[in-house]
């Protein structure tokens, strides 16, 4: 199992004792320590630099120290130190520990040595280890917004998810394997994973994602979807993505760009998505049907 290096964990602050040890400090030092001030018990077992500051992921390195033998974090915490857009953030440390671990917490599963990377000195699940044990355990849609987040932050290749997929014998890779087929490279954020997935419940036809349109062979904009048949475009302006000034007028000339080109356009907001699904499905189908009389 790949572990920090003790003494980088020792210099980062908050580390076990056994880390301690195992960077040379003997129990004299460290008691000596503790009784000078200079580190504090954490926790049991657990000990922090009194002059350092509490850091991001400290929660979950934390949690890691107390939860036994080879605890690492993993499932939706590792989906979130990787920085994926999450469907629903963790409230809690997730930790992963292998199945022969003495007394570790967490869920018990079996970890090859590729199945864990380093973050700093946090021990985590790999990005396709992540991926597999999500969407292993998910829901179908938080299946498919972790998969497409996954796959647009870089860290994972679609042809190595596929097969890991495929070779895994665990009991939720039916469903995973299901949700991989559902999940999109090209997906820009979460908002339009949502409206990709709601398409698909209703049966509108599958759009292109992140389509380019183009006129004369010049470049006029990138879009969210397109059914380039019926020259309709879809737009999901999520807050996050159209609030600041400059994406709201880069969305306008767009727009018009796209509209003198004979594209219809329609826009829906994530609380459409969200709220007002049958709504959404109505316009888009209305909008087929408008070029396709």
């Amino acid at each position: 199992m790949l572990e920090p290096d003790p003494e980088h964990a020792v210099a980062y602050g908050l580390f076990s004792v056994s880390q301690a040890r195992d960077a040379g400090y003997s129990r004299a030092d460290i008691e000596r320590r503790v009784r000078r001030g200079t580190w504090n018990r954490r926790e049991r077992g657990v000990l922090e630099a009194s002059d350092r500051q509490w850091q991001t992921h400290d929660e979950l390195l934390l949690a890691v120290l107390t939860g036994g033998p080879q605890a690492v974090v993993g499932f939706a915490s590792a989906a979130d130190v990787f920085g994926w857009d999450l469907r629903h953030p963790p409230g809690r440390p997730h930790l992963v520990t292998p199945v022969d671990s003495s007394d570790g917490a967490g869920y018990r599963t079996r970890l090859e040595p590729e199945d864990v990377v380093l973050v700093g000195v946090l021990p985590v699940t790999s990005p396709l280890r992540t991926a597999l044990d999500i969407a292993s355990a998910s829901d179908f849609d938080t299946s498919v917004i972790t998969l497409d987040s996954a796959l647009r932050s870089k860290q994972v290749r679609l042809e190595d998810l596929h097969s890991r997929f495929q070779a895994s014998q665990r009991n939720g890779a039916p469903a995973a394997r299901l949700a991989l087929a559902g999940a999109d490279p090209g997906s820009g954020s979460i908002p339009e994973t949502e409206a990709r997935l709601l398409f698909a419940r209703v049966g509108l036809p599958a759009p292109t994602t992140q389509y380019v349109v183009r006129a004369g062979g010049r470049f006029v904009a990138r879009v969210d979807f397109a059914w380039e048949d019926a020259l309709l475009i879809v737009e999901i302006d999520g807050f996050r993505y159209h609030s600041p000034e400059g994406a709201f007028q880069r969305d306008r000339t767009k727009q018009n760009a796209a509209q003198l080109q004979n594209w219809l356009v329609l826009r829906f907001t994530v609380a459409d998505i969200r709220e007002n699904p049958e709504l959404v499905a109505a316009q888009i189908w209305a909008g087929l049907q408008r070029r396709t009389r």
